[in-house]
């Protein structure tokens, strides 16, 4: 027998997170706009299968976000993974709102730890090397590249495969 799909609205409402069930999709995503209208933060719509869940929709301001190219935020950051309340699952929806573009690493500090500092730098580090880790696991068709722009640290969420290691060949003794 086959399980029952549950939708949940989670929003986060003057620092308290805030759960609701449903039964219906379109239920959940009426709610989960209603709060992101009501000045809701971090308002997801998930579906619960047994332990498995997926992030289907996340609201700014009462709007579906989307990213560049159309496709939704929730469309790059499904296949990754990642608990929707997770650091990573935040940071991929830092880098999928500019796909194929650099942000600062500063912005992301200051998002995920409120300040940008050697500790929050070191963190944020552990943070990609899990991420790199999910699209190696998944086989995933894209790659996170870091760089330096203006003496600042950038990372981009690049669409497509990135560059592999060359091996060397092997040397017979």
């Amino acid at each position: 027998m086959q399980e029952e799909a549950v939708y949940k609205s989670i929003a986060t409402v003057d620092g308290e997170v805030v759960t609701k069930e449903y039964s219906k999709l379109e239920s959940a995503q009426g709610d989960a706009r209603r709060k992101s209208l009501a000045g809701a933060t971090n308002v997801t719509v998930e579906k619960h299968i047994g332990e498995a869940a997926e992030i289907i929709c996340s609201y700014l301001n009462g709007k579906a976000m989307k990213a560049k190219g159309g496709r939704t935020i929730e469309a790059i950051i499904a296949p990754f993974g990642q608990r929707p309340s997770s650091l990573r699952t935040k940071v991929l929806i830092m880098l999928a709102k500019s796909i194929n573009e650099d942000v600062l690493s500063e912005d992301l500090e200051e998002h995920l730890y409120g300040e940008s500092n050697k500790s929050s730098s070191s963190a944020l580090t552990m943070v990609f090397k899990g991420l790199n880790a999910a699209i190696v696991t998944n086989d995933l068709k894209f790659h996170i590249t870091k760089g330096k722009k203006n003496d600042k640290v950038v990372y981009s969420l690049k669409d497509g495969r990135g560059p592999r290691a060359i091996k060397s060949p092997s040397v017979a003794s």
